[in-house]
């Protein structure tokens, strides 16, 4: 079950203040093998990224088919949508304590998403254009691109999974 939470906000991605959708997906299965996905593939990027923690690859939902369980809850969440987008990158990432993410943008992108796979006492919000979102399981954030976001190192007790990604216009 996906509900929009925000269904009154508009669809326009160049618009100020921006506007910030969140859909809250309720499918445990779902985000329990995404963990495990995550953890198998374990930190692909090195900590070369703008996320400072354990990260697959930007495109490892195309390499690796358990992200497919995903994709029908990304496409019904596009359909619901005004604008032609499509998916264009996706990754997992999962934060230890003290482990945060530099304040980036995904300007290349039309949208990006965050999603939390979990939820625990004192994880760290994502900061979106200065709004604190707070980690809730299965709880989806879009927002445009081009809008700065960034985690905050904080100390916390066990691990904040999220898978995050792009959308793009279609052509």
């Amino acid at each position: 079950m996906i509900t929009h939470l925000t269904e009154d906000k508009h669809w326009f991605s160049l618009s100020r203040p921006p506007s910030i959708h969140r859909f809250q997906i309720d499918n445990d299965e779902v985000m329990i093998d995404l963990m495990k996905v995550i953890d198998d593939r374990g930190d692909e990027e090195f900590h070369m990224t703008n996320l400072k923690c354990n990260m697959t690859e930007y495109r490892s939902w195309e390499k690796d088919n358990r992200f497919d369980k995903l994709l029908p809850i990304i496409d019904e969440i596009i359909s619901r949508t005004p604008v032609d987008i499509k998916l264009s990158d996706m990754w997992g990432a999962v934060y230890e304590s003290e482990e945060y993410a530099k304040e980036h943008d995904h300007g290349n992108a039309e949208w990006s998403f965050c999603l939390y796979l979990n939820e625990g006492e004192g994880f760290p919000p994502l900061i979106v254009d200065g709004n604190k979102v707070e980690p809730k399981k299965g709880l989806m954030i879009v927002f445009p691109a081009w809008v700065r976001h960034e985690v905050k190192s904080k100390e916390f007790d066990g691990q904040r999974y999220v898978v995050a990604g792009n959308l793009v216009r279609n052509k």
